[in-house]
């Protein structure tokens, strides 16, 4: 046999192979894939056929399928399915990206609807684990199972993440970790605001309450996701792109005939069209710095999307966001309502398990509070135990007036909890018609500014065929 002939058994036999391999031993399969794609660089190379050298991303295409295809036990380092799940996706954009760049058109509406599926998908795939976790751990304790051996058993009716995690936990508790740290060992991606919760209620032993809050908070997720939405987010941004490729599709293709046709009727191109063209270098770096900046911004709200919070130690960048909140006029007042929501929630539950108000107090500052509203609570606690009124301190503090009218013992002797309850609902209830109401206000704005954008482009399009039919009848009209 030739050298081409054996290349091509090789490249045939080691792609196949790798695959199988991958799906079998996914770790041992990435870590000896660049020795397979050497062998297959010599291969080609004694072959003389440079061609075959584009069978080494084959290779490494059919290895990272192999091993998305494989089933990770939960002993099993995860590194591999993380890793060909990223280059996958970096690899399905950058095609797409490739082709809309190329090609443009449809390549630019197929990159951008990927890019958006494949975000809410992972969204998707996170909440969903979320559930399974918080509902087994859950109905467990509202049945008293011991938690390691009911996790156990649950992990072995699930699959993939799932049940990884769930055994995890498991694995965790059976070590004599105590809950939270057990969901913070076993559950690295846990949603912060969750953790925080179950770290706080399990010093005051009111894991059960915490546990309804948290399903109810994650049915009440689930129900917004099914809710129609008037503009998809994803229209915005193909309207957006679509509008970006005719704009340069007319700058580049009849822009230079307008530019030679006016230069010789000694006539001047409109305004709005040279800015909209982008005929100015001015306009186009703004624009480009525009487009830079919302590239930027997106990138930011995808790591901030998929990035758990910390209570305990916010990183810098939950910090300057909070910063940034809490200053917004109608922002900074959702995030005082949904942080007196979750102070009013807890505390509710900690004072009839017989904590003090103090303790309580300085527990909700474990929350996933606002890290502004966090510095008041905090120091409403150190109030307390310096031996101020509760409400008083409330007050002093501006932690909500809600709040101090709740713990004032004149106005509700003994009946703080039912008070809490009733301002938790009030302000979960107004919490979520405020978000439904901007929503509503919102999309509306977008797709009246999508229909301007539109116009201008549409008006910018035909505003020089006018002006050439204005210059043309002021010359042969006497």
């Amino acid at each position: 046999m030739d050298g081409l002939t054996i290349a091509t058994i090789l490249s045939v036999t080691l792609i196949v192979g790798y695959a199988i391999f991958a799906a079998k031993r996914p770790a041992a399969a990435i870590a000896t894939s660049t020795l397979a794609a050497l062998a297959l660089l010599v291969a080609w190379g004694l072959a003389d056929t440079p061609a075959g050298l584009l069978l080494i991303p084959v290779l490494f295409l059919f290895t990272f399928t192999g091993v998305m295809m494989s089933r990770t036990g939960p002993e099993e380092p995860t590194w591999p399915k993380t890793l060909a799940k990223t280059v996958l996706i970096i690899l399905a954009v950058l095609i797409c990206l490739a082709l809309a760049g190329g090609f443009g058109g449809p390549f630019i509406v197929i990159a951008a609807l990927l890019i958006w599926m494949i975000i809410d998908l992972m969204v998707t795939c996170r909440q969903n684990v979320a559930v399974t976790v918080f509902s087994t751990l859950g109905a467990a304790m509202h049945q008293n199972l011991p938690l390691p051996e009911a996790l156990q058993f649950a992990s072995l009716a699930q699959t993939g993440e799932r049940a990884n995690v769930l055994w995890r936990i498991s694995r965790r508790l059976t070590e004599g970790n105590a809950l939270a740290e057990a969901i913070r060992l076993g559950y690295p991606r846990c949603p912060g605001n969750y953790l925080a919760l179950v770290s706080a209620a399990e010093d005051l032993q009111q894991l059960p309450p915490a546990f309804a809050d948290i399903q109810t908070d994650l049915e009440e997720k689930a129900r917004n996701s099914r809710r129609i939405s008037p503009v998809n987010p994803a229209y915005v941004l193909i309207v957006a792109l679509a509008c970006m490729f005719a704009i340069w599709s007319i700058r580049v293709l009849v822009l230079p005939s307008f530019h030679w046709i006016f230069a010789d009727m000694g006539a001047t191109m409109p305004g709005l069209t040279r800015m909209i063209m982008l005929d100015r270098l001015e306009v186009g770096a703004l624009l480009t710095i525009v487009t830079i900046a919302m590239l930027a911004g997106f990138a930011l709200w995808v790591y901030t999307l998929f990035r758990s919070r910390r209570a305990d130690r916010p990183y810098l960048l939950s910090r300057a966001g909070d910063l940034v909140k809490w200053h917004l006029p109608l922002v900074g007042k959702l995030e005082r309502n949904r942080s007196m929501m979750r102070v009013a929630g807890f505390l509710r539950h900690a004072l009839p398990a017989g904590s003090t108000i103090d303790q309580a107090v300085d527990r909700a500052t474990e929350l996933d509070l606002n890290g502004r509203y966090r510095k008041r609570v905090r120091k409403w606690a150190d109030m307390i135990r310096s031996g101020a009124s509760p409400s008083d301190a409330a007050r002093s503090c501006k932690v909500g007036r809600p709040l101090a009218w709740a713990l004032d013992g004149d106005v509700n002797p003994n009946n703080a909890p039912a008070v809490l309850e009733a301002i938790e609902s009030f302000y979960r209830t107004q919490y979520a018609y405020a978000i439904n109401l901007v929503a509503s206000v919102f999309w509306p704005l977008v797709t009246l500014g999508l229909a301007g954008m539109v116009g201008c482009v549409v008006f910018a399009t035909f505003l020089p065929y006018i002006t050439l039919i204005r210059a043309v009848v002021a010359g042969t009209m006497p």
